[in-house]
């Protein structure tokens, strides 16, 4: 029994069709364009309607060409900028102000495209800035592989926005044209995209099948933007998704880089190949020709994976000239042509994220453990007792990381998980965080208008929602898997619990979730006529170990979309504690059932 990939879509800026695409790659086309915005790969032949956001349009439409008339039992997205368009907008048409803000949240992507796709199934938004489409595909595997869902659709989608732009423009990253990844100059470019695979259950290998084999993630734990020099983090989290899917480096046929031509980055991806496989391997980077396209680069890269095994070939990197010190041996400045049947899609992401997958032409039986997973501790933190748990060295600002922060550390002494001890190093975080941005977003902008450039580039740094994961990782030490999802703290809670029942895995899993009154959030709260949010955070650390009360997650259920689910997302993890502390033997919220053990 594996989990096989059993249809792809894709729009990106070499075209709409995956087999068209990775052909075009292979002959050497590249997508980058240079106009009044710079050199960007936009997306071939865009228009939109304007019934809704654009991100909601693209991957729609993508969606429904993997499914190709199929039913599904859930949708995972991951998108790290979805709704700015529609954000943007509310600014203008103050008469819809409301409509366009709930809209632009990124935790409506899904929705509306489930809608629009006539998907009645739930839904589940993770967005870890680029690492975003990749762990979601590793949650859709998880899904199917545990026997939770027979079919799951995965997507990811980001477009091109002058916000983000202007950001990474601020942070000196963007290169004068077109990405070289490995090569010079240094710099990375920007394009737009979208793609959605669909993952079945499956006994045994057809003649044409493509399995997703393996997933792995890991943390930093090092800094906000810049991934850890020594590879380390990436080095984890490749070596997790091989030994997830029960493969030697060895039998690796080519390795898709992150490659996003930076000098930190490709300098840190290097060392990883370094750590992890024994000689050169041929390295090939999609971001030369599409340009990186953020969040819904895992799933993009992942479906050119699949043609890659398909067709026999890899495409070279675009624009690769001579080598930078240090850069992988095994670049691919010509298209590797031979008969393949395994690859890794490497990706990572600010805040510290890493994800990694395995591609291969034969099943892997993903093992998993149907034990409950147990409950070690549940902490709760409200906004006036975080100024004594945190040290005064940390310099945490934004209030979501400093609530998220001081509840995990509470957490973790109550399991007994002491820092320098082994266990808590290898422990993984999932957080669910509220819909609205984090408050650096709106500051990112303020101080783009006042003209600071070195205010505006640490606001962007905070601004992707996984911000406060980063943050808590580093501070704690937790270099386990990472994800943060939009929503209520319930996903997060099945996430982990998942990853705890995968052999090989993490034995220990932090779940947190917290809110935050956001300048977004107070603003559609004035419009709606509601109440902010009530600012706290819950953790919990949970075991596959001993404990006195234990988990397991019994269904999916169609789950219909009401906006508040992801602007109060602690509420279902106090709900946990509260069912844990009546005895009660079952909690159900957003298409989740939870039974409880006691």
């Amino acid at each position: 029994m594996g989990v096989a990939i059993v249809g792809t879509g894709l729009w990106c800026a070499l075209g709409r069709h995956p087999a068209d695409v990775a052909a075009a790659m292979v002959r050497g086309d590249n997508g980058h364009r240079t106009g009044p915005e710079g050199t960007t790969a936009a997306l071939s032949g865009a228009g939109f309607s304007g019934q809704v956001d654009p991100c909601v349009e693209v991957l729609s439409q993508v969606v429904t060409e993997a499914l190709g008339g199929r039913a599904a039992d859930a949708l995972v997205i991951g998108c790290c900028n979805g709704g700015l368009h529609s954000r943007a907008l509310a600014r203008v048409q103050t008469d819809r102000a409301l409509e366009l803000l709930e809209r632009g949240l990124v935790s409506s992507i899904g929705p509306a495209v489930a809608d629009r796709c006539g998907l009645r199934v739930p839904v589940f938004t993770v967005s870890t800035a680029c690492t975003s489409s990749a762990l979601a595909l590793g949650f859709g595997m998880d899904l199917v592989a545990s026997g939770l869902a027979d079919r799951v659709v995965v997507g990811g989608v980001d477009l091109l926005n002058p916000r983000v732009s202007s950001g990474f423009k601020r942070l000196g990253a963007l290169a004068d044209g077109a990405c070289a990844p490995f090569s010079s100059p240094s710099g990375m470019s920007l394009g737009e995209g979208a793609a959605a695979l669909v993952l079945e259950r499956r006994d045994g290998a057809g003649p044409d099948a493509i399995w997703l084999a393996g997933r792995g993630a890991a943390a930093d734990g090092w800094h906000q933007t810049a991934p850890d020099p020594r590879g380390q983090g990436m080095a984890r989290s490749i070596a997790a998704a091989l030994a997830d899917a029960g493969v030697h480096p060895d039998e690796v046929d080519w390795f898709d880089a992150q490659g996003t031509g930076t000098d930190a980055n490709d300098a840190a991806e290097a060392q990883a190949l370094v750590r992890v496989f024994t000689g050169p391997i041929p390295v090939t980077a999609p971001k030369s020709r599409l340009g990186h396209t953020l969040g819904a680069a895992g799933a993009l890269e992942t479906a050119l994976a699949v043609e890659a095994l398909v067709s026999n070939a890899v495409p070279a990197i675009a624009s690769f000239t001579e080598p930078r010190p240090g850069a992988p041996p095994g670049a691919l400045r010509v298209p590797l042509q031979k008969e393949l049947s395994c690859g890794v899609v490497n990706t990572a992401a600010f805040g510290g994220s890493n994800a990694s997958l395995v591609v291969r032409t034969r099943p892997s039986e993903p093992l998993f453990d149907p034990t409950p997973v147990g409950v070690l501790s549940i902490a709760r933190v409200g906004p006036d007792e975080v100024a004594g748990l945190l040290p005064r060295r940390a310099r945490i600002r934004d209030p979501r990381a400093r609530l998220l922060c001081a509840a995990v550390r509470v957490a973790l002494e109550q399991a007994g998980l002491a820092r320098g001890d082994p266990a808590r190093a290898q422990a993984g975080l999932a957080v669910s965080v509220g819909a609205h941005p984090p408050g650096a977003a709106r500051q990112f902008v303020d101080r783009l208008n006042t003209d600071s450039p070195e205010g505006a580039a640490r606001a962007f740094s905070g601004s992707v929602p996984n911000a406060a994961t980063g943050w808590a990782c580093k501070l704690h030490g937790l270099l386990g898997p990472t994800s943060t999802w939009v929503g209520p703290g319930l996903v997060a809670l099945v996430e982990a619990m998942l990853r705890l029942q995968r052999r090989p895995g993490p034995e220990h899993m932090v779940v947190a979730a917290v809110d935050v009154a956001t300048p977004g959030a107070l603003e559609h709260a004035l419009l709606a006529g509601v109440a902010p949010p009530q600012e706290g955070a819950v953790a919990l650390v949970l075991s596959r170990g001993p404990a006195p009360s234990r988990l397991r997650t019994m269904a999916l259920e169609p789950a219909s979309w009401d906006v508040t689910q992801a602007l109060a997302c602690t509420e279902s993890l106090l709900a946990l504690e509260r069912a844990l502390q009546s005895g009660a033997s079952r909690l159900e919220q957003a298409g989740v059932q939870i039974e409880l053990l006691h």
